[in-house]
């Protein structure tokens, strides 16, 4: 808040003024009276609206508004609000380089903020930012930032990473209770989608499910491994035809939690994986539903016992 009438408040957007943003903050700006400064490059002005000037002049002159487009850093003097925004909108990262060599003096730093006169200036942001184009991630990925915020914000959501303001995005570590808890619930879920698979599986799926097999049989590598383990056993939550145990196993952050489980308890060899899982096909091939509801439950906890096992050795030695 700013303890002063609206006519006496002025505000400043630095960067590109072209920008959605830049049109709104000026025509709110005419409307309240206020005086606005449109602080970037004269190439730029050249390039501004006619018919939402032609607006903004026009409002400015009915309520005694301000509005100023400067490139001249002695506008900011007085301000009491500095807005900026991203200098490229999604689909425009080709044209990032041509704007940062325009728009970086017009960046936002303490030197601009002190050049306000003002101690209580206020700085406001439109969010998401572009803090860094040369993104490692979204470089691998051959993507703009835009999917892989997203990304990181369902994997957020899920609690696989975790946000800290100012900070980025972090793996997160469940607790040994979470562990404990998702291997709890997906040992129930599952038991019971394998005592419907295997009184629905199909001939065909019996023959897919060997193929996954035969490859987790060939597989060297635990993280290829993760991926061969998710599909097998998604084919059982398949193979039970029940779209709300689907649902209920897509829940529990199957792939997340088994990555974690193989690379951290590294009791299981991947022969001894491999064996496990065959097990339970032979089980499911037999028909039996309370055979495969009970291997299945077995097979999970299994992974649990081992998983909280390892954790309490590692915090025994953290410990010592």
């Amino acid at each position: 808040n700013i303890d002063k009438p609206l006519k006496d408040v002025k505000v400043v957007f630095c960067g590109d003024i072209r920008n959605n943003m830049s049109y709104a903050w000026m025509y709110g700006c005419a409307k309240m009276g206020m005086t606005f400064v449109a602080f970037g490059p004269d190439e730029m002005k050249a390039d501004l609206d006619p018919a939402v000037m032609e607006k903004v002049n026009k409002t400015a002159a009915e309520t005694g508004a301000e509005i100023i487009v400067s490139s001249d850093d002695s506008s900011l003097a007085g301000s009491d609000v500095i807005y900026t925004d991203v200098w490229a909108s999604m689909g425009e990262e080709e044209a990032i380089p041509e704007r940062v060599k325009l728009l970086s003096p017009f960046k936002i730093t303490m030197e601009l903020l002190e050049k306000t006169g003002n101690k209580d200036v206020i700085f406001l942001h439109c969010l998401p930012a572009f803090h860094d184009f040369e993104t490692k991630l979204a470089k691998e990925l051959d993507m703009s930032q835009a999917p892989v915020r997203e990304a990181l914000l369902e994997l957020s959501i899920m609690g696989v990473l975790e946000e800290r303001p100012y900070a980025g995005s972090f793996v997160r570590s469940p607790s040994g209770k979470e562990v404990d808890d998702h291997y709890k619930a997906r040992a129930l879920v599952e038991a019971y989608a394998a005592s419907l698979a295997a009184q629905r599986i199909t001939k065909e799926e019996l023959k897919e499910m060997e193929a996954i097999l035969d490859s987790m049989k060939e597989c060297s590598d635990f993280e290829e491994f993760v991926d061969i383990d998710q599909d097998f056993h998604e084919m059982i939550i398949d193979a039970a035809d029940n779209k709300v145990l689907k649902r209920l196993w897509s829940s529990v952050s199957v792939y997340e939690l088994t990555y974690q489980t193989i690379t951290l308890a590294n009791k299981w060899t991947l022969v001894g994986l491999y064996e496990k899982h065959k097990r339970l096909y032979d089980v499911l091939k037999t028909g039996s539903g309370p055979a495969a509801m009970a291997e299945m439950y077995l097979h999970i906890d299994g992974f649990r016992a081992g998983v909280m096992s390892t954790r309490a050795d590692k915090e025994n030695e953290e410990e010592a």
